[in-house]
């Protein structure tokens, strides 16, 4: 066995740098869902307004790719991932907009590469 650990899980706990970021990320987040409940609330949790509401879509979750999502194809391959990706959430977002929906709602991560550092040029 290797080094004098206890057994048991042992997480590394994030650096200043992450956490700052994640918690500036976090207030910037509930900053605008606060404000445009402020602006936009009374419009769609009256009762006039849940009386009329009747179409609602839900976008759960679509993982919009980028050049860092799959990092191990190639340029040729990550490229044409990307194009039908894209190519199938415009198909799909122009479908669901047909409905004419009241309210849209948009559920888990955007981004498919969120999960990878950036540089500070980016």
């Amino acid at each position: 066995m290797a080094g004098t650990h206890a057994p048991g899980f042992h997480p590394h706990l994030p650096g200043f740098k992450y956490t700052f970021l994640a918690k500036g990320l976090g207030a910037t987040m509930w900053f605008f869902i606060f404000y445009r409940a402020r602006q936009d609330g009374g419009k769609l949790l009256s009762p006039q307004a849940a009386a009329t509401l009747s179409h609602v879509l839900l976008v759960a979750d679509p993982q919009i790719l980028d050049h860092r999502s799959y990092p191990e194809r190639g340029p040729l391959l990550t490229y044409v991932s990307r194009l039908i990706v894209d190519l199938n959430l415009r198909k799909n977002w122009w479908a669901a907009l047909r409905k004419r929906p009241d309210v849209v709602i948009f559920l888990g991560d955007m981004m498919d590469g969120g999960r990878i550092d950036m540089s500070d040029d980016e």
